[in-house]
């Protein structure tokens, strides 16, 4: 059986305001979970039920000036990394501090934050045009540029390609997915064509994940999708509308 939490915004009455799109249970204290609700920030301690919510009403700590958050990860040492109001931030929950990483911020617009696949130390952040790859711990940066970062393509995942090792894979916003070889600058672009019934079916990309294979499974607007490594195919999954 499900037992139910009600973690919804207060004042708000509106279903869209108790909409979970994120969780992670803190590495540190396995009893609290964090939450994105909405475009908010939420602690819940899930043995009590107590639940804090950052960015509005009687928050004082130092997120409270945060309008939107939309995307978080918690790295090794229990900090939080946050895409909050367009920039990356280092939060940590415990001196409730908002902490420097950078001796000189990036202007543009952070996108998302992904994890590696790879080494846990490693994440993603996502810009319009380009990608940073940032170890959390050293802040070593390295920017790559796809020949596709062009203006209006905003990389909202990145991950390592499991098939090949020089290999990225970026979803970009309303675009499809791109995946970029490193070591050749190959870049090969997977999109929704309406004549190919094979093809993505549709560009708008909410989530990905990668089988040890290196096959893909892609949450698109319009259906599941399997990318398939040994075939040149994209298979299209489809629940069946009116019961059809």
């Amino acid at each position: 059986s499900f037992k139910h939490y009600h973690v919804k915004l207060p004042g708000k009455t509106l279903d869209t305001f108790s909409q979970i799109s994120q969780i992670h249970q803190d590495n540190q204290n396995p009893d609290i979970l964090w939450l994105r609700v909405f475009v908010k920030l939420v602690s819940f301690n899930q043995r009590s039920g107590q639940k804090k919510i950052y960015g509005i009403g009687s928050d004082k700590s130092q997120l409270k000036s945060i309008k939107i958050v939309s995307h978080i990860y918690q790295d090794l040492s229990g900090l939080l990394w946050l895409v909050g109001d367009g920039k990356l931030l280092r939060y940590d929950p415990v001196s409730d501090k908002i902490l420097p990483f950078r001796k000189k911020e990036i202007e543009d617009a952070v996108i998302s934050v992904t994890p590696s696949l790879i080494d846990p130390n490693i994440i993603w952040v996502g810009y319009e045009g380009y990608v940073e790859k940032l170890n959390t711990g050293s802040f070593e940066s390295e920017i790559i540029a796809p020949p596709a970062g062009d203006s209006g393509i905003y990389f909202s995942h990145v991950a390592e390609s499991l098939s090949g090792e020089s290999k990225l894979l970026l979803v970009a916003w309303q675009k499809g997915l791109f995946e970029f070889d490193r070591k050749n600058g190959q870049l090969t672009h997977f999109f929704h064509d309406p004549d190919n019934p094979f093809s993505l079916s549709n560009d708008t990309i909410f989530n990905m994940v990668q089988e040890k294979s290196g096959d893909l499974w892609l949450a698109t607007y319009d259906g599941l999708n399997r990318l398939v490594r040994s075939q040149p195919l994209i298979h299209v999954y489809k629940q069946a509308k009116h019961g059809k």
